[in-house]
């Protein structure tokens, strides 16, 4: 049985983003209110470390750790990225969003050689000193949702409203074109998407509950996983570290421990009050993270 180790419990609205920084020891998250801030916390004590500032008016879509643990980066509804000191905690620097839905997400490839910014139905890539490196607007169909960076920072997928259009895209960054288009089934389309560590499938689920691991070159279904799945929209989605092991997180207040190899649902961790919006694993694969309309995120244990 799983163990629920720690409960962050700060923040007063739902918790909407977590990050987990690489060696495991610290935690952000952020919260669909901007006086939240993105928090900081540490994951052994659940102590709360430090409250990076947003603009009261914002709220907070995604946030992301540097590989190598020297800064923190954020989107929000009116930046389309924030970049963070981690060291002295002060502002590095923010980009103002010129897209009207906003920052969409933000990622950095295993190799720390760049920012990736989603906002609108466009991807742009900065250094660290937030100057823009390219900028890639050939995205047509509907704004970006859910976007994962591959590990090698070639590729990122997402999801759109298909409006007519692929209900996900797989994006060639170094040739800027689409490399894959996948419609959904209109009764069940895709709500969430994330590579594989290895960036050869994507883990996808959908608006119905249920999980499928893809090809990400073809798109062809490798494997569906155990039914019934969730019984409301699968929010989020995540791998762990070794690709052995996945988390979905569902309206039904719940995520789901997966076998990715078989399909085979291993548990169910019931968050409690509230949608789960997001999931994530440390590196040891041992722990997970929830994090819920509930205004917390809970630490599990999962080899308990």
């Amino acid at each position: 049985m799983e163990r629920l180790v720690t409960t962050f419990q700060r923040h007063t609205e739902p918790v909407a983003c977590i990050a987990i920084s690489s060696d495991g020891k610290h935690l952000l998250s952020g919260s669909r209110r901007g006086d939240d801030g993105v928090k900081l916390w540490r994951i052994d004590t659940g102590q709360q470390l430090h409250k990076f500032p947003v603009n009261d008016q914002d709220d907070v879509r995604a946030v992301a750790f540097a590989p190598n643990g020297a800064f923190v980066a954020a989107a929000t509804r009116l930046q389309q990225i924030i970049i963070w000191d981690m060291g002295t905690r002060n502002l590095v620097g923010a980009v103002e969003s010129p897209d009207p839905s906003g920052g969409r997400g933000v990622g950095f490839p295993r190799d720390g050689s760049f920012i990736l910014s989603a906002h609108g139905r466009r991807y742009t890539r900065y250094d660290f000193s937030l100057r823009q490196i390219q900028e890639y607007d050939n995205l047509q169909h509907g704004r970006i949702d859910s976007p994962s960076l591959s590990s090698e920072g070639r590729f990122a997928a997402s999801v759109h409203d298909p409006d007519g259009g692929p209900n996900i895209i797989v994006y060639d960054l170094l040739s800027d074109r689409p490399s894959l288009r996948l419609n959904g089934d209109p009764q069940a389309l895709f709500n969430a998407v994330a590579f594989s560590p290895d960036g050869h499938s994507l883990l996808t689920g959908d608006i119905r509950g249920r999980l499928k691991l893809l090809s990400s070159t073809s798109g062809e279904v490798i494997r569906s996983f155990d039914l019934p799945g969730h019984s409301r929209l699968v929010a989020s989605v995540a791998f762990s570290a070794d690709g052995q092991l996945a988390l979905s997180g569902s309206q039904d207040n719940t995520a789901n421990l997966w076998e990715v190899a078989t399909g085979r649902l291993i548990r169910s961790l019931d968050h409690g009050g509230g949608f789960v919006n997001c999931v994530a694993f440390l590196p040891s694969s041992r722990f997970a993270l929830t994090g819920g309309s509930d205004e917390t995120v809970k630490l599990w244990d999962l080899s308990a």
